[in-house]
């Protein structure tokens, strides 16, 4: 991507991202992403309305900012919380927080030169990255992303292993999550002859997961990456694996399946995939395996099978125009159940204005992640609302059968609109 196509892709998202931003604006920048109930939409809201500028706000002092921000219309909650934010001093702060740094990490914003193109796909674009390791890697040309159970039988890690050799032995960049079983095989065997795999994380550098893959994330990070979307002191959250999944899909050029359960954050992966026109491999299994269920559902769903690592270089690799076109491969994988609005937009006739705001906001992110069920905590964020008010909205539209909670969990999701 070169500089005219990366400041196209940036004003598609949001005009008031700049292409160009200074230390200071970088520093202003990461301090409000990470602050406590901001969130990235909370962050554009106050970004738009800075002018695209956020280091300002500290020139002017708190108080003045915080004054204007709430003559212009941005959410009360969303100004308390930037009011905590704006007590810090920015640059230090941000320079702390690199200090934390794993030797060899880096911080990358989405308007960086070395920003990976691939993520400009997304709806919402990750702002801030975390890479552990060599950022180059994750622009490479050939990118193919193996995913699977954490509960596979060895038949399947030894599959998963041996593909992921012969893909790095032709040069392939191999992505993954970093998990037990499929992942930690696919990066393995990556590693087995000097290839190079990337691991994504659900949650900070600072807080790997799992603990036990310590070693195996240090050694990723000499011949790869590790990538987190999240702050250092960030541990990983049930509702961080969707868009860890969707984050692996969407850096691949594939997506290779070895098994997948119903229901899966396999499945997710290949539906995030799908959705971004990323070519589905999967390997075939007995119709009674219930490991592999998911797996039988995308390949009725028109998903390539394959055997092994040369069946997966033949489909992406050798067989381009044979294939079919990406409109058609990204129909492939059953439709993610972002809610059962389908692409219809969501009814929130009859409703106050902040319970029209949550309902929107669950919808928008349960199609961003590809997942049903959203955390409180998650909306949170993505409102710049303290939990407790989006909990008290939530449990009004519970009440109006607009959501349904879902049993042991603080997450919800839409009812029919």
């Amino acid at each position: 991507m070169d500089e005219s196509e990366r400041a196209s892709a940036v004003a598609r998202h949001a005009p008031i991202w700049r292409v160009e931003v200074d230390e200071q604006e970088r520093a202003a920048r990461w301090c409000i992403w990470s602050g406590q109930g901001i969130g990235a939409q909370g962050m554009q809201a106050v970004l738009a309305r800075c002018g695209g500028e956020l280091a300002g706000l500290w020139k002017s002092g708190a108080r003045a900012a915080t004054r204007d921000l709430r003559a212009s219309g941005v959410n009360k909650r969303l100004v308390t919380r930037l009011e905590e934010v704006l007590a810090i001093c920015p640059m230090r702060a941000w320079e702390d927080e690199q200090a934390r740094l794993p030797a060899g990490a880096s911080i990358v914003h989405l308007c960086d030169k070395d920003y990976p193109p691939s993520f400009w796909e997304l709806t919402s674009p990750p702002v801030f990255l975390y890479v552990w390791g060599q950022l180059e890697v994750l622009s490479s040309q050939r990118r193919v992303a193996i995913v699977g159970s954490r509960v596979a039988d060895q038949l399947r890690r030894e599959l998963a292993e041996s593909m992921a050799a012969r893909l790095s032995q032709s040069a392939i960049l191999v992505i993954s999550g970093g998990a037990l079983g499929i992942d930690a095989c696919a990066h393995e065997g990556s590693l087995l002859d000097g290839g190079q795999t990337v691991a994504f994380l659900p949650g900070g550098l600072g807080c790997l997961t799992p603990p036990r893959h310590r070693e195996l994330f240090e050694r990723i990070a000499t011949q790869g990456a590790v990538v987190s979307e999240y702050p250092l002191g960030v541990g990983a959250r049930p509702y961080h694996f969707a868009r860890r999944n969707q984050l692996i899909a969407a850096l691949s050029e594939a997506v290779v399946v070895v098994c997948a359960a119903i229901g899966s954050g396999t499945m997710i992966t290949a539906e995030a995939g799908a959705k971004l026109g990323r070519l589905l491999c999967v390997v075939p299994a007995a119709i009674d395996d219930a490991l592999a269920q998911g797996s039988l559902e995308l390949l009725v769903a028109g998903a390539l099978a394959v055997r092994d690592g040369d069946d997966v270089w033949r489909h992406v690799y050798e067989q381009e125009d044979d294939r079919p076109a990406p409109l058609l491969r990204a129909r492939r994988a059953p439709a993610a159940p972002a809610g059962p609005t389908g692409d219809r937009p969501v009814d929130v006739s009859g409703l106050a204005l902040d319970k029209q705001q949550v309902l929107l906001a669950l919808d928008a992110l349960a199609r961003a992640t590809g997942e049903r069920d959203v955390h409180v905590d998650e909306l949170a964020r993505h409102l710049g609302w303290a939990v407790m008010q989006v909990s008290t909205a939530l449990v009004e539209l519970e009440i109006n059968q607009r959501v349904q909670k879902m049993a042991g969990t603080n997450a919800y999701r839409l009812l029919g609109g």
